[in-house]
């Protein structure tokens, strides 16, 4: 095994038992203290309710991520260049069909036309 996938394990296993003695300090004393990424910690009661959730995200934040993801979804087939040149060549014919299929239809209408009863026998 690598040095590098043992200390990797190492961590884990460290991290694993400060979680494992944190979750019993926590049980023994009743005591529910937050501690943060930079190692500092402080009560949860400092904490006003709803303090730890995030904003739902803004409308425009949303909207633009859509647009980019459709503007990238028009231009990824074409950003293979020269090495996708099938490709290229299918969506052309492609696209060649539908406009041949969505093309205008030329109906001629005459008449009017009268519809003559038969005569008799």
């Amino acid at each position: 095994m690598s040095r590098r996938r043992r200390d990797a394990i190492e961590r884990q296993t460290r991290d694993l038992a400060d979680e494992k003695a944190l979750a019993e300090a926590v049980d023994k004393h009743g005591s529910k203290t937050l501690y943060e990424p930079d190692g500092t910690s402080h009560p949860a009661e400092d904490l006003e309710p709803g303090d730890d959730e995030e904003a739902p995200p803004a409308k425009g934040s949303i909207i633009g991520a859509i647009f980019t993801l459709l503007g990238l979804a028009l231009i990824l087939p074409f950003m293979g260049g020269i090495q996708n040149i099938i490709g290229i060549a299918i969506m052309g014919f492609a696209l060649w069909e539908a406009w041949k299929l969505n093309a205008p239809k030329i109906v001629l209408v005459q008449g009017p036309y009268f519809v003559k009863p038969k005569a008799g026998p």
